[in-house]
């Protein structure tokens, strides 16, 4: 059955047959509020799981940092027999496995691609700013912030600035 109009939500509503509910992993395990495991719970074969920057689960998580455990619990997650999920589809730049790239690949679209598609833009990356201040470095960046916004219409620009 298709859905028109589906709903979009996050886990702190209850998740319904045919809503997308888009969720960050770190959400899910601090949030209290969370509403994933009661809504998939024993539902796994109608749910779809799209799952962003996926070579971390499939990459050894070494470590007891917080990251390495997030990627560790994500994978148990996905591979728990309580949700049995069905269909899980990974995205990521980097679809390798220490030296072995992913078998399962089902479609390749890379950088230059998108460049040429006009979907994303080049990195005009900055690693030295010879700005007097950071109200100067500050407007350097909204002034490109906005030149992108109006070059790429049908995109939502997003700048991130690193001290």
């Amino acid at each position: 059955m298709g859905y028109k109009n589906p709903r979009i939500i996050d886990a702190n509503t209850t998740i319904k047959e045919g809503d997308i509910c888009v969720e960050n992993i770190h959400a899910v395990y601090e949030t209290t509020g969370s509403s994933i495991r009661d809504s998939l719970s024993g539902n796994g074969k109608n749910v779809l799981v799209l799952s962003d920057e996926v070579h971390h689960a499939h990459n050894k998580a070494t470590g007891r940092d917080r990251e390495s455990q997030s990627i560790k619990k994500w994978k148990e997650f996905l591979l728990n027999s309580a949700y049995n999920f069905k269909y899980m589809i990974g995205f990521t730049g980097t679809s390798y496995i220490e030296d072995e790239y992913f078998n399962d690949v089902i479609y390749r679209y890379s950088l230059r691609e998108a460049v040429d598609d006009r979907m994303v833009k080049m990195v005009d990356y900055v690693s030295k700013d010879e700005s007097i201040g950071d109200p100067e470095k500050f407007q350097k960046i909204y002034d490109n912030h906005i030149e992108n916004r109006n070059k790429y219409r049908k995109l939502k620009p997003l700048t991130s600035v690193h001290p």
